[in-house]
């Protein structure tokens, strides 16, 4: 209405902006929105001493004590970014991570899977936790000593607080709402989305600038719950024609926001040109985090 009278633009413009600002301080959750320094020292002195003191862990360990090492742990409000290529074993990781914390920290994990069934990635955990041949699994071509094992991951699992999603066409919106309420509900510890290419834009504009607004959507949903969010990612093609064939950060596909995002970028590899690549050998390569140094491990 303002608009259509013979007002001046700029007043309009004004009038507008303050009736903007009046709807937002509707949205008042209560929540201090800035703090002086001197009211937040306290709480950062004391947790320099109890690191110090080794009361508190650093971070969240993630069951493999060589990459914690290197991580110094998965801390609360990180996006922790596992890139690989296809058939890689990124999947397996962050479940391991993920079972890590529910299985033996006594933690909350949900895992949201867009690319396998809910029965797919327990049947992963099985032979994670088992240590049973996954292949074997599925075929069925099982051997006494297996069943022992497999009944012994079937009661981890049974007891651990893990939830799974496994719907597609997620959105961020969707999987912060989910989230949020098992977070409410349950307590949540840790956050696992398998995969952030597979996961549905909101609308259809470029894809890469699609990809990168998911990547800072989930790094602030990391803050938001104070949780480390574990976020697996493909990689292009680009390092298969390096001579060493080791994946760099930049090789993420889609995004390079996602690397700017990530606290911590860990890329799966496995050379099974070298005799360690087919004896299962994995090369975990810590390509950027912001709180240690980068650097790499083995594990099998």
């Amino acid at each position: 209405d303002q608009a259509t009278d013979e007002m001046p633009l700029a007043e309009v413009i004004a009038m507008a902006q303050q009736a903007t600002a009046d709807l937002r301080d509707l949205d008042d959750d209560g929540q201090q929105d800035y703090y002086k320094a001197s009211d937040i020292l306290t709480t950062v002195v004391d947790t320099i001493d109890a690191k110090y003191n080794k009361t508190i862990p650093s971070g969240v360990s993630t069951g493999l004590s060589a990459l914690d090492e290197l991580v110094c742990g998965l801390r609360p409000g990180n996006m922790v970014v596992v890139g690989g290529l296809t058939g890689s074993g990124k999947t397996i990781l962050g479940l391991q991570i993920t079972q890590h914390v529910t299985c033996k920290l006594d933690g909350v994990g949900l895992a949201f899977s867009m690319e396998m069934t809910k029965e797919e990635l327990i049947t992963r955990g099985i032979a994670s936790i088992g240590a049973v041949n996954l292949s074997a699994l599925d075929s069925g071509d099982l051997n006494d000593d297996d069943w022992p094992r497999i009944t012994s991951a079937v009661s981890v699992l049974n007891k651990a607080k893990l939830f799974v999603n496994d719907q597609a066409g997620m959105t961020v919106a969707r999987i912060r709402s989910i989230a949020r309420q098992c977070q409410r509900r349950e307590g949540l510890s840790i956050l696992l989305i398998d995969y952030i290419q597979l996961i549905t834009a909101e609308s259809n504009s470029n894809r890469s600038l699609e990809v990168g607004k998911i990547s800072t959507a989930l790094k602030n949903l990391a803050k938001e719950l104070k949780i480390p969010v574990v976020v697996l990612a493909q990689l292009n093609r680009g390092s298969t024609n390096r001579p060493d064939k080791r994946p760099r950060p930049s090789d993420i596909r889609d995004s390079g926001q996602i690397e700017q995002d990530a606290d911590v970028v860990i890329l799966v590899h496995r050379d099974m040109d070298s005799e360690e690549g087919q004896n299962g050998v994995t090369e975990l390569i810590v390509g950027k985090v912001r709180h240690a140094r980068v650097g790499s491990c083995l594990v099998q």
